[in-house]
């Protein structure tokens, strides 16, 4: 498999590190298409050399399935996770249902330079993981010999990701988030429809309306809904009732202080379809994975599980906590209700579905979680410094073809978020140390910035 690969350098980072500086790296060989052990907690890391192409691609066998992952990390964005910052992925690897590996990314590293490949342990129990990689390119090379050089310029660099033509430009979607006079409080609207948003608990907000996790996970909740209800009627299924519930696991503790990564971790998606059978079940989870923007987004940064039938308790890792929601199906099409956390409203399909298109979707949940999540961390870090904030308004803007969700033709994906914070009362200095808390604590931040990048922009009045 590895044939037309570079060598690369792989090390093995103990227990209980997550990062740790590249001029650490211990270096070893592995044998060129062996699958690689990874037990519970490691992480193995391969060093790249891009000689100025900057176009590769990867992919990965895991076994057994959704046990190990892999993202890549450039020498600045380590450096600067070194210096105190957050750590900024290039890629990440992600399911693609039109390749043979389990995991792939094919994309450009955006320059010559050295680049780290971290294999990571994300399984659920204490069994290992093997894999097995494929870097290819004609540009990248490890410690490669003079003959394999000169062989590597002879290839033909590998495909990048599927670049799709000018004449179908990026759909735009955009939430706004802005305090109101209570604390932990937040008023979010997008396209004209306004809904309140608590923060999350660690925050000490009122902890009465949805929270921003609610928001993450009930758009992942809808997006499966509709796009099950959806291909049920396009398949000429009659499935009756659909039910999606997602759990999240993530550590709390990390959003109060920044202590630990926030990130979720793992993602369980369990659908409870009336009338279908194991077979038609099977056919629309591949449908779901293929044109739910919210799916696709996620898939790169977290192991998402999907179940339908009987749900059984899963096993949750020491120290983290457990988020849920539930979204079903209501007799209008396209129309569906979530409940969190003993709340309830009410969501509508993405245009490209069809439906009433009067509600917020599941686009409006995910950006305006990112949108609360990020003024909730300023609101409760401005007060930690001391700062005196008057105001704050948090606008999110997420970048998707649209064209995938219709029919699953191209990938849905959220491509690019863009983050405006809107500070009354803050220096740019100020705002600058607020932004790296939003950073490090913010669950939908950290949990997102893994799968495309977020761009932030402070505005101070």
């Amino acid at each position: 498999m590895l044939g037309k690969s570079v060598k690369v350098i792989a090390v093995v980072v103990m227990l209980g590190l997550l990062l740790v500086p590249a001029s650490l790296l211990a270096a070893g060989d592995p044998e060129a298409g062996a699958m690689t052990r990874l037990d519970p907690g490691e992480q193995h890391w391969y060093t790249l050399t891009d000689q100025g192409s900057g176009e590769a691609k990867v992919s990965m066998n895991v076994d057994p399935d959704g046990a190990a992952s892999f993202m890549i990390v450039t020498s600045d964005a380590i450096r600067a996770w070194e210096a105190g910052g957050g750590l900024t992925i290039t890629g990440r690897g992600t399911e693609d249902r039109f390749a043979e590996a389990d995991l792939t990314w094919s994309g450009s590293f955006g320059g010559s330079g050295v680049y780290s490949l971290i294999v990571e342990y994300t399984g659920s129990g204490q069994e290992p993981a093997f894999y097995s990689l494929d870097v290819s390119s004609a540009a990248i090379s490890a410690d490669a010999t003079t003959e394999e050089k000169d062989n590597a310029s002879n290839e033909e660099a590998a495909p990048t990701e599927e670049v799709e033509p000018a004449s179908a430009p990026l759909a735009k979607a955009s939430a706004t988030s802005r305090l109101s006079n209570q604390p932990g409080r937040a008023i979010v609207s997008a396209r004209g429809n306004y809904f309140v948003v608590d923060s999350v608990p660690p925050l000490d907000g009122p902890n009465e309306e949805i929270n921003p996790l609610d928001l993450l996970l009930g758009a992942q909740a809808t997006c499966a809904a509709f796009v099950y209800e959806s291909a049920a009627q396009e398949m000429g299924l009659t499935v009756g009732d659909i039910a999606a519930t997602v759990e999240g696991d993530f550590n709390p503790a990390g959003v109060k202080d920044g202590s630990v990564d926030p990130r979720i971790r793992a993602m369980r998606v369990h659908m409870d379809l009336e009338n279908a059978t194991e077979e038609q079940a099977e056919k629309l989870a591949e449908e779901f994975q293929a044109r739910c923007p919210m799916y696709t987004t996620l898939s790169r940064s977290v192991p998402i599980e999907i179940t339908t039938g009987e749900k059984k308790e899963a096993s949750v890792a020491e120290g983290l906590s457990t988020a849920s929601a539930t979204a079903r199906t209501s007799n209008q099409y396209g129309r569906a209700i979530v409940s969190a956390r003993g709340n309830h409203f009410v969501v509508d399909s993405v245009p490209p579905l069809g439906g009433p298109n009067e509600e917020r979707n599941p686009l409006d949940l995910a950006l305006g979680a990112l949108a609360t999540c990020g003024t909730f961390i300023y609101e409760t870090a401005a007060q930690e410094m001391g700062i005196e904030l008057t105001d704050i308004a948090a606008t999110v803007e997420g970048e998707f073809d649209a064209r995938g969700v219709k029919d699953g033709s191209v990938n849905p994906r959220i491509q690019a978020f863009r983050v405006k914070m809107e500070l009354s009362g803050a220096t740019a200095e100020q705002a600058e140390k607020l932004s790296e808390e939003f950073q490090a604590r913010c669950p939908i931040y950290t949990t997102l910035s893994r799968s495309a990048p977020i761009e932030i922009q402070n505005v101070t009045k």
